[in-house]
């Protein structure tokens, strides 16, 4: 048993080591940073992110939710700073540096604003760590049907490959995704921040009615960044040729997964919405029934009196219609 564990983790380290070889020599300027001089750290984080996912749900069945309200406004607040700091940081940067932003090359440079950009490369990996935490809130709170495949392989896979860009492209052109994905994400926590404190200050609700625009956002910065790759291909901008076909692999499943997620959300969502609308007002109450037009009646429900009392003068009118 022993010598096939042993032999298991030799495959294994080969194998990591084979693949960081073919990307190419790593920046040492962040190797001393956390997580960075290895990758099994952050796959560790992965497997054990993966396996709260699997048996988390099943440790909550019996239990009641937690609110986590105020944990909730924190994070995002956290979230939001922090990557609008990463914004302005490689923002500032390339305008200092003279970056091209269209093709613009990792470079290896000490002085302060390379290191700058270098270190917001960092917190951008490091950000998709934390963002473990939007799962963990969704099963402390049993909102298990917001964990979908979607949800589970955006944060595993961001936070795995992150380490990639943080250790060896951290400037550059690569960081450039990285500024356009935070600020989406500061638009995007700021929402959910908003949507949590609502449970204090319900009158926030009616600021919130962009929720679905967000995806549409995501889907703008997805093709975006598939045609600034695409450009890369065409401009020979120094990238290896296979990792630029990946990446674009790679943000184009996200593009099917997160059109996928609209559609049912909002495109199918609305229609079966309007459906039940419409079917809710075929119903014609009267009295202490609700009479729809084929004539059957159905019990009024005790929880539903007060919408009955509010309701009875029209109800009264369109009786005397009716008769």
């Amino acid at each position: 048993m022993a010598d096939y564990v042993n032999l298991l983790v030799e495959t294994a380290n080969a194998t990591v080591a084979s693949v960081m070889e073919s990307i190419g020599k790593d920046d040492e300027r962040l190797v001393d940073w956390p997580l960075m001089r290895s990758p099994w750290p952050t796959l560790g984080l992965a497997a054990l992110y993966l396996l709260i996912v699997r048996n988390g749900p099943k440790l909550m069945r019996n239990r009641e939710p937690f609110k986590l309200t105020w944990l909730l406004v924190l994070f995002n607040v956290l979230m939001v700073g922090l990557n609008a700091y990463i914004v302005l940081a490689i923002a500032i940067g390339y305008n200092k540096l003279n970056y091209d932003f269209y093709c613009q090359e990792v470079g290896s440079s000490n002085d302060y604003w390379s290191m700058t950009i270098a270190g917001a490369a960092w917190w951008y990996y490091f950000s998709k760590i934390l963002e473990f935490g939007d799962t963990f809130f969704f099963i402390l709170r049993k909102k298990n049907n917001q964990m979908s495949f979607l949800h589970v392989y955006h944060h595993v896979s961001m936070a795995c490959l992150w380490w990639i860009g943080a250790r060896y492209f951290p400037g550059g052109t690569p960081v450039a995704y990285a500024a356009i994905n935070a600020f989406v994400h500061v638009i995007m926590y700021s929402y959910y921040g908003l949507s949590a404190a609502a449970s204090f200050y319900p009158g926030i609700t009616k600021f919130l009615w962009w929720k679905q625009h967000l995806t549409k956002l995501q889907l703008t910065q997805f093709v975006f960044v598939i045609a600034h790759a695409a450009n890369l291909l065409r401009s020979n901008c120094g990238f290896p040729h296979w990792m630029l076909y990946m990446h674009c692999a790679y943000v184009i499943s996200h593009v099917m997964l997160f059109t996928n997620f609209y559609i049912r959300s909002y495109i199918r969502g609305q229609k079966k919405k309007a459906k039940e609308t419409t079917d809710a007002n075929k119903n014609v109450i009267v009295g202490d029934v609700y009479q729809n037009c084929n004539g059957t009646s159905i019990t009024y429900k005790e929880k539903d009196c007060d919408a009955r009392n509010r309701l009875r003068p029209i109800v009264e009118e369109t009786s005397r219609k009716l008769s």
